[in-house]
């Protein structure tokens, strides 16, 4: 058996990717990597579909590709899943690098053939002078020691059999066996960073240090188990440092991380998966240190506040709540709209309580429809006690001492006329307040979830 194909099959027992009698999606490009890939499992017996991505980015080549992928399906009797992507136009729709476009495309779409098939994995040709090429570029974007440990063999279902393998042993193997592939034109321009990286950074360091590849794939391994250790620990210190927080958020203690030997590493290793940067969280850890409160930082997905000692992190609010209107008909009948409970009575059974939960309103000073909806920059109130003048709901916010991550989430009660009768939960309006010539009283309360 070819010395190639027995470290192939080394290693795929060795890091477990998979078993005799998995199914296995192969992504197959036609190159010589996916070419072997296929070639390889499918000869030893392993029951393979293959799937081939057109994204139309080389004219009558991309099509040359999908046309040589259907003759060696064919060829080997394997099965073939073929789509067409227009990734120019998805990149430019989610404002992606065209590599990056390409990238997300396939890979949902592997998913998606992996389930229709019901397959265990899907196996791609990463060899192992991809994982220096990411490993440099990685270096020279700036990355923590997650970009440094390179592209690992399991990687949720996707497996990479071929990592063991140099590009050119996989192309001594496609010659000896007389095989043929496909060339993408574009692996030999620079106007990609892979392929700068590939044609010029790599050769000039073998320039100064033939075995510079070698050297850097023994680092990657020690790196690894560094990465290990290291998860370990901040795993740890994680799970003592944060709490539940408020609104389904999570809290993390600013003391307690301040204490630690690198705060603004600590941060970023919990933060990173909710699209936070290392500068970002750099920023957080000296604003804390500093006792700048009431600052706000935000990723695609999450928003962080700093407020009372603790950061608090919570998912962003993906969709505009609409306004709620709430008629006279609601009120007189009672009914419960928006999670506010509405109950018309006489003023003289009236019975006021503590607190700021229940709020009653002169049904006769009220201009209906009524508006139930967030709480914006500029509302204002007249509280109780204020003679009159109006107080910025945001002040009013401020003095209840409601915490910087439960703002967003206050709601206000106002009337047709523009007036807010009640700021939910927090303060009412004394232009709306019962008196000794107020016949009808509306209850309004929060009602339970």
């Amino acid at each position: 058996m070819d010395s190639s194909v027995n470290k192939v099959l080394s290693f795929i027992k060795s890091e477990r990717l998979f078993s005799p009698d998995s199914r296995i999606i192969v992504a197959v490009s036609g190159g010589a990597d996916s070419v072997m890939l296929l070639r390889v499992l499918v000869a030893e017996g392993f029951r393979c579909v293959a799937a081939h991505c057109n994204f139309h980015l080389r004219g009558d080549e991309s099509d040359r590709d999908q046309k040589f992928v259907e003759s060696l399906c064919a060829e080997l009797s394997v099965p073939l899943e073929l789509v067409h992507f227009q990734t120019e136009e998805y990149a430019e729709r989610h404002r992606l690098s065209i590599e990056m476009a390409a990238r997300e495309l396939r890979y949902e779409w592997f998913e998606q053939i992996r389930l229709k098939h019901k397959a265990d994995c899907i196996a791609v040709a990463h060899h192992a002078d991809d994982v220096v090429e990411t490993f440099l570029m990685n270096v020279v974007r700036g990355t923590g020691i997650h970009g440094l440990t390179g592209i690992k063999p399991v990687a949720g279902k996707i497996v990479r059999p071929l990592l063991c393998l140099y590009r050119s042993e996989i192309e001594e193997y496609m010659r000896q066996n007389s095989y043929a592939y496909v060339t993408d034109s574009t692996n030999l321009q620079q106007d990609y960073l892979r392929n700068k990286f590939r044609l010029s950074v790599i050769p000039l360091l073998q320039s100064v240090n033939p075995s510079v590849k070698s050297n850097i794939l023994n680092d990657i391994k020690h790196l690894r188990d560094v990465e290990a250790l290291y998860g370990s620990y901040v795993s740890q210190l994680c799970q003592s440092l944060t709490s539940d927080g408020a609104d389904g958020g999570r809290a993390i203690d600013v003391a307690g991380l301040l204490a630690t030997e690198a705060p603004s590493t600590l941060l970023f290793e919990f933060l990173s998966p909710s699209g936070f940067s290392f500068t970002q969280c750099d920023d957080m850890v000296e604003s804390a240190s500093n006792a700048r409160v009431g600052r706000t930082w935000s990723s695609r997905t999450h928003t962080v506040f700093l407020d009372r000692g603790v950061f608090t992190i919570k998912p962003n609010d993906e969709t505009d709540v609409p306004d709620i209107i709430i008629t006279a008909d609601d009120v007189r009948s009672s009914r419960t709209v928006g999670r506010l409970s509405f109950e018309l009575m006489a003023a003289s059974d009236v019975r006021f309580g503590k607190g700021n939960e229940v709020a009653y309103v002169d049904f006769a000073k009220v201009v209906f429809p009524l508006v139930l909806r967030k709480w914006r920059a500029g509302d204002s109130i007249c509280p109780f006690g204020m003679k009159g003048r109006a107080k910025k709901v945001s002040d009013i916010l401020i003095d209840a001492k409601i915490p910087l991550s439960r703002k967003d989430a206050v709601k206000v009660l106002a009337d047709a006329s523009g007036r807010i009768l009640w700021v939910v939960g927090v303060r009412s309006d004394e232009r709306f307040s019962l008196t000794e010539k107020t016949s009808e009283a509306i209850k309004i309360s929060v009602s339970e979830e």
